[in-house]
C-alpha cells in the first residue's frame, strides 16, 4: 500500500474527501495514515512469517510450498498433509 492510497482511506474515514485541510486535520491524517502504513508493515511480516513457517515445516518432508499453497496459508486453510499428498499425486 502506497502513503496515497493510505491518505485516501484516512479522507474516507474522516469523510473530508475533495476538502482542503487545515493544518490541525492535516495532523489529523498524516497520524491516521501512519497508523494505517505501521499496521500493513505489520500485516506482511506476519503474513511472511506464516508462509516462512509453513515452507519450513513442508520442506523436512522435501516438498516447496508452490503459490496455492502460499494462499492457503494466508487464508489459513493450509494443511501439511494435504501438501504432501499432492505432492504424491
Amino acid at each position: 500500500m502506497t502513503r496515497e492510497q493510505a491518505e485516501q482511506i484516512a479522507l474516507r474515514v474522516f469523510g473530508w474527501e475533495g476538502r482542503v485541510l487545515s493544518d490541525a486535520s492535516r495532523e489529523d491524517v498524516d497520524f491516521c495514515v501512519n497508523a494505517i502504513m505501521e499496521a500493513v508493515a505489520v500485516e506482511r511480516e506476519r503474513l511472511c512469517a506464516a508462509i516462512k513457517a509453513a515452507d519450513d515445516n513442508s520442506s523436512e518432508g522435501g516438498y516447496m510450498l508452490d503459490s496455492d499453497d502460499c494462499i492457503s496459508v494466508i487464508r489459513g486453510t493450509w494443511q501439511p498433509y494435504d501438501a504432501i499428498a499432492k505432492d504424491g499425486a
